[in-house]
């Protein structure tokens, strides 16, 4: 009996120990190596950003009392006053250099009306101008002489000139510093690269079905009479009673209700073209892609008789 128990143990420890040869590992066989497979087109681009509505596509162009007030003595940044010399003389914003606003059109090019660019750069060079200087451009105007000078440096080639959102007027109600103080500067070096293609000249204003002329004038001018097809927004329209601009939205929604919308050229004038840039400028900040400026504007359009529609 003691040696059938024995006999019977040891054959379920052997049971145990060797499983049975269905239950072992397969033979292990040699696997081909996968071939990579081809990326999807556009599977490794980054998601596609959807647009901010309440967010300018171009908000380095306009900068806040606060920005600017913690970079005044940043040496990259210019800051520059385009009121009247009295006015300036009489109290302006810390280190702030004058501009005259007059020298922004040049009546002897009866074509552009743009200032020739060697007097232009000879005399950005004596501000202290670098082709690294960012200038900060006010009034107390809202903003038509700042956009006036934003549109000539971009047509000459530079390009970091920002608006103090609210001009001199917003920085004034907020209680900050202002001085009498003539400043005086090393020359710099900018060096200005030609005319670009924003300005145009009147053998380039051409209606056609993509291409929008837009009227910045107020309403009673452009009554007694417009470039024909025309359509009308004031340029005033573009900015609040103290001076800033009106919200991404309200913008948008005011020029797509008159059809100036991304997808046309447009081309903006006024009288003398200082409210035709205010108008490219914010057309601009909101992210249009075509945008010119007949800057010779009615004055130029008078002077050689072309059709006048009422």
């Amino acid at each position: 009996m003691r040696l059938f128990a024995c006999a019977l143990l040891g054959l379920v420890l052997a049971a145990t120990v060797a499983p049975p040869a269905a239950l072992s590992a397969p033979p292990s066989r040699k696997t081909r190596p996968r071939r990579p497979q081809p990326a999807r087109p556009g599977a490794n681009k980054p998601p596609r950003a959807v647009p901010n509505p309440n967010r300018f596509a171009r908000p380095e162009l306009l900068v806040e009392p606060e920005w600017l007030q913690s970079r005044l003595s940043d040496p990259t940044i210019r800051v520059v006053d385009l009121r009247d010399a009295e006015q300036y003389i009489e109290g302006h914003l810390p280190h702030a250099i004058h501009f005259a606003p007059d020298f922004l059109r040049y009546g002897e090019d009866r074509e552009t009306y743009l200032p020739p660019i060697d007097l232009l750069q000879r005399r950005l060079r004596a501000m202290g101008v670098s082709d690294n200087t960012h200038l900060i451009v006010y009034d107390d105007a809202e903003g038509r002489m700042p956009s006036r000078f934003w549109l000539v440096l971009l047509n000459h080639g530079h390009t970091r000139v920002s608006l103090l959102n609210g001009g001199l007027k917003r920085w004034r109600a907020e209680g900050r510093d202002t001085n009498t103080e003539v400043v005086r500067l090393e020359p710099g070096t900018v060096t200005l690269r030609g005319r670009g293609p924003i300005v145009c000249a009147l053998k380039d204003v051409k209606p056609a079905k993509d291409v929008v002329l837009l009227d910045a004038r107020a309403p009673e001018e452009f009554k007694q009479g417009h470039i024909p097809g025309a359509v009308q927004v004031n340029w005033k329209d573009n900015v609040r009673e103290d001076g800033t601009f009106k919200s991404p939205k309200e913008l948008r929604d005011m020029y797509q209700k008159k059809g100036v919308t991304k997808d046309r050229e447009i081309t903006t004038y006024c009288n003398n073209g200082a409210r035709a840039a205010h108008a490219a400028f914010t057309l601009t900040l909101l992210g249009y892609p075509r945008i010119r400026v007949y800057y010779g504007s009615m004055l130029d359009y008078g002077q050689k008789r072309a059709p006048v529609e009422q």
